[in-house]
C-alpha cells in the first residue's frame, strides 16, 4: 500500500474504490493495521493545527517535500555507508543490551537467588522497542533502562523503571502489570501510558493515555487513580501530588520520534527548533508573538521541510543565520 494512498485517506480526499483498497490492505494482516494506525496517530498530531478548507493544498506540498528528499536521498553516493552506520547502531544497542544483562546475570542474584533481567536504551536521540514475554510493549527512551525478575509472570508482572518509557500493557486480569520507579508504583491491569522518573531534579512523572492507572508510594498506599488525558507529578522531596488535565497523545509522541509542542508560542517552538538542529533562526515575531500553536515535528526531519511546515502554521519565514 502506498503511504500517499493512506494519506488521501486520513485527508478525506480518496475515492471510493481507494476506501474499499485500503480496507481489504487492512484486513490482510496485524502488521498493516498496525502501521496504518501509527500513521494516523502521527498524522493527525502532526496536522490538527491546519486550515481544515486547504487539505489537499496541504497534502500536496508535504508530497513535494517527500519527493524532494527522496531525490536528494538517491544522489547520495554514500547510501551504503549510511546503512552501515545503520547496522552499527542497531549492534551497538544489541551490544549494550548484552552488556547490561550480563553484568546484571553476574553481581544481582539477590538473597533468595532470583535473576533479574534487563532492557535498556543507551543511545542519544533514540527511541528502542522492546516485547516483553506476557505481549506487552515499551517504548525505552534514551538513557532509559527497565529491569524484571524471572518470575515476571507468576502472581503479577513487575518491572523497574530508571528514565522515561511509554507502555502497552497487555489485559490480563489474573496478572496487574505494575511499574516501579524510585518515587512511586504504577498498577493496571491493561492500558497505555508513560512512566518518567527523571521528568525533573526533584519530580518523576506518569501520564495516562487510555485505560486506568493506580499510583501507589513506596508503602502500597494509593495515591491517586488516573483517567484518560491526566499527568500526575509526584515531588520526590515533598511527597505531594499534582494531578493536572492535559493532551495525553502529545505527551507520548516522543515514542515516535515525534517532538511535541502544545499551545506554543512563536518563541518557544524557534528555541525547540534551535536546541533540536544546533542553529540559529531568525523570523518576524512581532504580528504573532502573542499567538499559541500547536506544533509537532520528527527530530531527524530535514530542518528546511521543518521551517516550511511552520511557514504553513504561523504565515512567517524562518531564516537560518548560522
Amino acid at each position: 500500500m502506498d503511504e500517499k494512498e493512506i494519506y488521501k485517506y486520513l485527508i478525506g480526499q480518496a475515492t471510493p474504490e481507494e476506501e474499499k483498497e485500503l480496507l481489504s490492505w487492512l484486513e490482510a494482516s496485524s502488521e498493516n493495521k498496525k502501521l496504518f494506525f501509527d500513521m494516523e496517530a502521527i498524522w493527525r498530531a502532526k496536522h490538527q493545527f491546519t486550515d481544515k478548507n486547504q487539505p489537499l493544498e496541504l497534502f500536496n506540498s508535504l508530497v513535494r517535500m517527500n519527493e524532494n528528499i527522496d531525490q536528494a536521498e538517491a544522489k547520495q553516493k554514500n547510501i551504503r555507508r549510511k546503512k552501515q552506520k545503520k547496522l552499527i547502531y542497531w549492534f551497538s544497542g544489541v551490544a549494550a543490551s548484552i552488556l547490561v544483562t550480563a553484568l546484571i546475570l553476574t553481581n544481582i542474584i539477590d538473597k533468595n537467588s532470583h535473576i533479574t533481567y534487563s532492557y535498556a536504551n543507551f543511545l542519544p536521540d533514540s527511541v528502542r522497542q522492546v516485547k516483553l514475554k506476557d505481549g506487552s510493549i515499551v517504548w525505552l527512551s534514551s538513557n532509559a533502562v527497565i529491569t524484571f525478575s524471572e518470575k515476571f509472570m507468576d502472581k503479577e508482572r513487575r518491572v523497574k523503571l530508571k528514565g522515561l518509557a511509554f507502555f502497552e500493557v497487555e489485559k490480563d486480569s489474573l496478572r496487574p502489570f505494575v511499574v516501579e520507579t524510585e518515587a512511586f508504583s504504577v498498577k493496571v491491569l491493561g492500558t497505555a501510558f508513560s512512566v518518567n522518573s527523571n521528568y525533573s531534579k526533584n519530580k518523576s512523572e506518569a501520564v495516562l493515555l487510555r485505560g486506568s492507572i493506580q499510583l501507589e508510594d513506596k508503602a502500597g498506599e494509593s495515591l491517586a487513580v488516573l483517567h484518560p488525558g491526566q499527568q500526575a507529578l509526584y515531588s520526590n522531596t515533598l511527597k505531594t501530588l499534582e494531578i493536572n488535565e492535559i493532551d495525553a497523545n502529545s505527551y507520548s509522541l516522543w515514542r515516535f520520534h515525534l517532538i511535541s509542542l502544545p499551545n506554543a508560542s512563536i518563541t518557544d517552538i524557534i528555541n525547540s527548533l534551535e536546541h533540536t538542529y544546533g542553529v540559529k533562526l531568525s523570523v518576524d515575531t512581532e504580528n504573532i508573538k502573542q499567538h499559541k500553536y500547536n506544533f509537532y515535528y520528527k527530530e531527524h526531519d530535514d530542518l528546511n521541510n521543518v521551517l516550511e511546515q511552520l511557514f504553513y502554521l504561523t504565515g512567517q519565514r524562518a531564516k537560518i543565520t548560522h
